[in-house]
Formats: C-alpha cells, structure tokens, sequence
C-alpha cells in the first residue's frame, strides 16, 4: 500500500529504532485507550482487547502494561475517569 519493498521499510523502522510490531501495538493501545476511556469499563476487558485487535486478553493486558506503565483500570484511575 505504501509502494515501497518491505526491505526498504524495515531498514526505515530499524533506523527510527522500531518495528512493525512496536506501531502496530501502540495503535492497539491507543484504540483500548479510547474505549476504556468511552466506556469506563462497561465491557470487560476481553471484549476491549478483542475490540482493539488483540488476540486475547492477557495479551492485551501485558502490552498495555508495557506501554502505559500501569494496567487498564489503573489508568481509569489516573485520568479520573472512574
């Protein structure tokens, strides 16, 4: 979609110090911010991860946890929200 070999990407995302992998959660993350943050744990947290593109909730959980430093309703709590 980009027009470019993936060679060419990856030696781009090598020389900004990430990868695929590391947009692709992050964009994850994001999306199960903005649902914690509409729904302020009105789902549980499988049907958020799994809204968010995760593959299960542990994994959801874990990489939330590494990206945001705290867990899913741990930042509720920072933002105020519940």
């Amino acid at each position: 979609m980009v027009n470019f070999p993936n060679h060419v990407i990856r030696q781009y995302l090598k020389l900004e110090n990430t990868t695929f992998t590391d947009i692709k959660n992050k964009v994850r993350v994001s999306r199960a911010k903005k649902i914690l943050e509409e729904t302020k744990l009105k789902y549980n947290l499988s049907y958020i991860s799994e809204q968010s593109g995760f593959n299960s909730k542990s994994n959801f959980y874990s990489i939330f946890k590494k990206y945001e430093k705290c867990t899913p309703r741990e930042y509720l709590h920072k933002k105020k929200l519940i």
